[in-house]
């Protein structure tokens, strides 16, 4: 669940804004006051990190949203360059079938993560000028972001990691920056090209990510890094070759030399099939002769690093002698080594770039940005105020997604009619309890409460795809959607999409009260509560009062909800830019700071009437 949102700079948001979420969260105000702004970024985001193109940092244009140019995202007042696009996103631990009692087996525990915090700072791509390229101006790039993921133990279950964390919980921050061009050349004139070619970054998006290990003793550690979108995928460690000559050199000799070799790996063995086949060199071979005749000892009469291990072992000294003796081969031999893989590479390369894997920050980070990009690419639920017109036939949806009504709703009718006898878990008005049936009786029980439809149902339209048909009352005929209100074609997708959306899922609405009677807006309240109490976050963006003062009574029925419903009233000051006022509801139900302008119309208007009804009845004075 994302409970906490941070933009910066962001449309009519001028400066920093931080949002706590709740599972349901409204969001009410005048219009154009700012209310959308949030529900387009998280739409930016989701957008972003489900492309396929990874390069690009933040797309500003596309099939969920169109921001237009940097410039035209980025507040207008604002001096930064800056935009900033912030989140922090709790997971859910995974619900796993235990054995019988009889079969468990006591399992060690593990890591898993418990919670992600991303804070994203972006830039313009280009200088802005009045001769920049259209192309040009969309483009986005990333000055900095920073992770922090919070690691708990989790008895049994969850995931491992290469490293043990000793205490219950820790924590692992990193902070990517892109590297300049004078950074960058610094950092690469000592490495090889063939180790460059390797990370198969592009030149002008070379990033460093700086770790620290909370639970290593702050131990920090930096890392060339790949990015994907904002995240990053990929982290190549750089290290110096001669040390790593070194270790390969002594871990081989080792191993010729029937020693354990300390560590090993696939690399080494590849090495070690080459080097017991290829002649020694020269060096060694008259460094050899030299130690022989100074030990009087048979010389060597072998070619390779095996046969000269062989004959150091099996020389006609005595123990002290011999041990001494086999140690000054091994160095002759791990010298002559160091130096044959330090030829491997090219003149004047001090250091290489290889991937990193290992280590608990390392695959936290990866799987962070896992969860992430599987939440926000597969998780985000999205319908838009302007809501499919009734028609014959409803298409069927372009996407994989099982549960994608369109964001005007537009393949709602295909999806019900697909997965009307999948299994749901949902909020029942009817018995005010959670229950599990199919689709098709949860969208019925929902339509009857809020009063616009007696019975659901959907029809084969052919190619043109599927319409819906709609018992207004029972015992009636049934009718196609085009033929009853126009309320019931706005509520349909709200009730599919909620209903089939996955439990982790977040749904972001604009206007769910669009063509509905009052009561039906009102119990649209319980609808969304209904989502939560099933493990499904909203976001709800509303001109409805009766919606709000719904909310307000289950707040007051029950107390325990306060911590899960949030409204927001958001206004504009003389400079245009966007305020954000959280709204105190007391256990009453009562608001306890009601703002200037939030759906205090209705009181405005009942003053007036009144005064007016008084001025009315006062009698007239006549000269």
């Amino acid at each position: 669940m994302l409970t906490h949102w941070l933009l910066e700079n962001f449309k009519p948001i001028n400066g920093q804004l931080e949002l706590p979420l709740r599972p349901v969260t409204v969001l009410a105000g005048l219009n154009s006051s700012g209310k959308s702004s949030i529900l387009q970024s998280i739409l930016l985001i989701a957008q972003t990190l489900g492309n396929q193109n990874a390069e690009k940092p933040l797309i500003l244009n596309g099939h969920i949203v169109q921001l237009g140019t940097f410039d035209n995202a980025k507040n207008e007042r604002t001096k930064s360059q800056t935009i900033t696009i912030g989140f922090n996103l709790t997971l859910e631990t995974e619900e796993q079938k235990q054995p019988p009692v009889h079969y468990r087996v006591p399992r060690p525990p593990r890591e898993t993560i418990k919670n992600i915090k991303i804070t994203s700072q972006f830039q313009s791509a280009s200088p802005t000028s009045s001769d920049t390229s259209a192309i040009e101006a969309v483009k986005v790039a990333l000055r900095e972001s920073t992770i922090n993921i919070t690691l708990q133990k989790d008895p049994g279950q969850g995931l491992s990691f290469d490293d043990p964390i000793e205490a219950s919980s820790t924590s692992i921050s990193a902070t990517i920056k892109s590297l300049s061009p004078t950074a960058s050349k610094e950092y690469f004139e000592s490495i090889g090209e063939e180790f460059i070619k390797i990370s198969s970054i592009p030149e002008d998006e070379k990033h460093i990510a700086t770790i620290n290990n909370a639970n290593e003793n702050q131990k920090q550690i930096s890392y060339l890094t790949r990015l994907s979108h904002f995240l990053p995928e990929r982290f190549f460690e750089k290290y110096s070759l001669h040390e790593e000559a070194t270790a390969d050199a002594i871990a081989i000799t080792n191993v010729l030399f029937g020693e354990p070799p300390g560590w090993w790996s696939a690399r080494l063995q590849v090495t070690l099939q080459r080097l017991v086949t290829e002649p020694l060199s020269a060096f060694i071979l008259d460094s050899v002769r030299e130690l022989a005749n100074l030990k009087s000892v048979p010389h060597f009469s072998g070619q390779t690093a095996r046969d000269l291990a062989t004959w150091a072992q099996a020389t006609p000294l005595k123990t002290i002698a011999k041990n001494r003796f086999n140690q000054r081969v091994k160095t002759l031999l791990t010298s002559d080594l160091i130096r044959s893989l330090q030829s491997k590479t090219s003149a004047g390369t001090q250091y290489g770039l290889r991937r990193t894997t290992n280590g608990v920050a390392v695959s936290a980070l990866d799987l962070a940005t896992d969860k992430v990009v599987g939440f926000f690419s597969t998780m985000v639920r999205y319908l838009g105020p302007l809501r499919a017109d009734p028609r014959a036939a409803q298409g069927f949806a372009p996407s994989n997604e099982p549960d994608d009504v369109g964001v005007k709703g537009e393949y709602a009718a295909s999806v019900y009619e697909a997965n009307r006898k999948q299994s749901v878990t949902w909020w029942n008005p009817e018995n005010n309890k959670i229950s599990n049936s199919t689709l098709e009786l949860a969208v019925d029980s929902w339509a009857r409460y809020l009063g616009v439809a007696h019975h659901i149902s959907t029809r084969d339209a052919g190619i043109s795809g599927v319409s819906w048909t709609v018992q207004h009352l029972p015992g009636h005929k049934e009718r196609p959607l085009q033929s009853v209100g126009v309320g019931v074609s706005q509520i349909l997708p709200i009730l599919v999409a909620g209903l089939l959306a996955p439990r982790g899922a977040i749904i972001l609405i604009e206007q769910p009260e669009l063509h509905l009677h009052a009561r039906a807006q009102a119990r649209l309240g319980d609808f969304f509560v209904g989502l939560s109490s099933v493990g499904k976050q909203c976001i709800i963006e509303t001109h409805s009062e009766n919606l709000v003062t719904q909310l307000r009574y289950h707040i007051v029925q029950h107390q325990d909800l306060n911590s899960t419903i949030e409204i927001y009233f958001i206004s504009q000051n003389e400079s245009g830019d966007a305020n954000f006022t959280p709204v105190s509801i007391s256990k009453s139900g009562n608001i306890e700071n009601w703002p200037d302008g939030f759906f205090d119309e209705s009181l405005h208007q009942e003053d007036k009437i009144t005064r007016q009804a008084l001025s009315s009845r006062r009698p007239r004075v006549t000269k």
